[in-house]
């Protein structure tokens, strides 16, 4: 036996580092899946025949496209057809990716921002706006811009500027309300913009519902918080929910903010 108390001649191997994280896609305005809003009734051909549907998501390649009740298809792009009806953007990628850089060259004019900032945007179906500090980019959701006005979005795109002037270790405090403020916004911490419906809808006893867009193990054996019921989960069937829907408070396990 040797000091460590393993049998004599045993090789300790090294540590593996841990795998770098991968890098999040940036969309920019050109991305195709801005002329197709959510619930925008579309139509595609498969094997010569033509199938009608509603999108419900947005991929970075593709949107996921409702085709009956059950039924949901991914498709690219290139193969989508908008039909009559389908929603318009209320605030298109070219003027939130305008506003987005006008914000960021102005605050770095004026020092407030350290330079090296980017813009750009996701597919984040709950937030609106994201601050993400060890990439020095700030990005807007894709469907987000599509339900929300220009001012709205602008105002978001305030909220993670402040995030960006104050530093990460500030959060929402006072220190970050007091510049959000100064600097043009509404100093509140999160929208009120339902802007991708949910996947999973949880219903129990009581009548409460609580709308998810992915479930975790511990979501799915979650109770109610109201009347300490069993959640029943099942997939979401229809377009958005409102903002008024139960388990808004109380949720068993809360998924990102609306920020």
């Amino acid at each position: 036996m040797n000091l460590f108390g393993s049998p004599a001649g045993y090789r300790f191997r090294p540590m593996r580092r841990p795998a770098p994280a991968r890098a999040r896609p940036l969309l920019g305005p050109d991305f195709p899946g801005g002329r197709f809003p959510i619930g925008s009734p579309v139509s595609f051909e498969h094997r010569g025949a033509n199938h009608r549907g509603e999108v419900i998501r947005l991929l970075p390649d593709s949107a996921l496209v409702e085709v009956g009740k059950r039924s949901e298809w991914s498709v690219p792009y290139e193969l989508l057809r908008l039909r009559e009806g389908a929603p318009e953007p209320r605030c298109s990628l070219i003027e939130a990716d305008r506003m987005g850089r006008e914000l960021i060259r102005h605050h770095t004019e004026t020092g407030e921002l350290k330079p090296g900032w980017e813009f750009g945007f996701n597919l984040a179906p709950v937030r609106g706006a994201v601050c993400r500090f060890d990439e020095r980019r700030l990005e807007v959701s894709v469907s987000y811009c599509h339900r929300e006005n220009p001012e709205g979005v602008r105002n978001s795109i305030l909220h993670e500027v402040t995030h960006a002037i104050v530093g990460r270790n500030h959060g929402h405090d006072p220190i970050w309300k007091a510049t959000n403020l100064r600097l043009g916004g509404d100093g509140k911490r999160c929208h009120e913009v339902e802007h991708t419906p949910p996947r999973w809808t949880g219903r129990c006893g009581c009548g409460s519902q609580f709308p998810r867009h992915r479930l975790s193990r511990r979501t799915r054996t979650g109770i109610c918080p109201k009347c300490r019921g069993r959640i029943r989960w099942e997939r979401h069937v229809g377009g958005f929910v409102g903002n008024g829907a139960d388990g808004a408070n109380g949720d068993p396990e809360p998924e990102e903010s609306r920020c």
